[in-house]
């Protein structure tokens, strides 16, 4: 991400009795930088490295795992009925 850079300048007038000083100006300048862009740089350069069209390896997680177990289940007793069905 690229630097920020911001200038302003302001100048205001009173209409007042009570102030010694009727006339106010004032000019500001800021730069920001983000030190820290949340792993976006490091995610750009590693799909720039990796090939077009290849998928990086997924680890399971316990969901996949559970929803695996699962579907082994079903899948055994849907064997087992067929079994018993054709006896």
């Amino acid at each position: 991400m690229l630097p920020q850079l911001a200038l302003s300048a302001a100048y205001t007038y009173f209409h007042n009795v009570i102030l010694h000083m009727k006339d106010f100006s004032s000019i500001s300048v800021g730069f920001t930088r983000n030190l820290f862009d949340g792993g976006r740089a490091r995610s750009r350069n590693g799909a720039a490295q990796r090939k077009p069209g290849r998928r990086l390896p997924r680890k399971p997680s316990a969901a996949n795992n559970r929803d695996n177990a699962m579907l082994y289940e079903s899948l055994t007793l849907l064997r087992l009925s067929r079994a018993v069905g054709s006896l």
